[in-house]
């Protein structure tokens, strides 16, 4: 045989062909097979939930659901359960807690499932100097140029405050008189006059602001003195006006 050939020949046949690796452990006893190392952590997690799982039946049903079985839930860090009672990091979530207190949240964090670098939800806008009321006179100085109507709506929209006596009483200085019974404001029809009945009640058309339809109607009535808020007087002669 050739001598030349049959160095070549070793030569070829000193080097190892290519060939696929079967998966093993590294230098430092890890497996190199991903499959392998997701069995193991699944395993390991399996481990821990049967673990927990054991704890727990082992309680009470008080110390269960107690601050032992809590503490034995935020220990369980493997396990869903962990994470409910530990709770999510924000900052996992893209939420920046290092900014400062005054600055806004929706400047740099939209949301939990927004793509990073979107766009605020809200732009930014500035209030308009023009909408800036100052030296306003206060509320009780104003009462005497509002209309019968406004003063209605401060009166029944505003119970049990300031502002529903102050409309009361500059409704009863424009000749209105509240019906205790009725609920509703009346005052005197300026095209007829009242008939006195007795001491104590008269019949005739009054002039009722009625809260339903937001209008005044004109009714005819017995009315008695007593149903009028705080005077036992009629709202029509010099007497009404003395007492207003």
């Amino acid at each position: 045989m050739n001598p030349m050939a049959q160095s070549g020949a070793q030569a070829v046949g000193s080097q190892p062909l290519p060939y696929r690796q079967a998966p093993g452990p590294d230098h430092q006893g890890r497996s190199q097979d991903p499959g392998h190392d997701l069995g193991l952590e699944a395993d390991i997690q399996s481990s821990h939930a049967a673990n927990f799982s054991e704890s727990l039946s082992s309680m009470s049903e008080s110390d269960r659901y107690g601050l032992d079985g809590l503490l034995h839930m935020i220990r369980n860090e493997g396990s869903d359960v962990g994470a409910i009672a530990i709770g999510q990091d924000l900052t996992a979530l893209g939420l920046d807690l290092s900014q400062p207190d005054h600055r806004p949240l929706y400047q740099t964090f939209a949301s939990p499932f927004a793509e990073p670098g979107s766009r605020p939800i809200e732009p930014e806008f500035y209030i308009p100097p023009c909408y800036n009321v100052h030296n306003v006179r206060p509320f009780h100085e104003q009462v005497a140029s509002f209309a019968d109507d406004t003063l209605f709506f401060i009166f029944y929209s505003s119970p049990r405050d300031i502002m529903q006596e102050l409309a009361a009483v500059e409704l009863t200085n424009r000749m209105w008189r509240y019906h205790k019974e009725l609920k509703q404001w009346l005052t005197k029809d300026e095209g007829s006059e009242p008939v006195r009945i007795s001491s104590t009640e008269e019949r005739g058309c009054y002039i009722i602001f009625d809260t339903v339809t937001w209008q005044r109607t004109r009714r005819e009535f017995v009315l008695r003195y007593e149903d009028l808020e705080g005077r036992l007087v009629s709202i029509t002669g010099p007497a009404a006006h003395q007492a207003s």
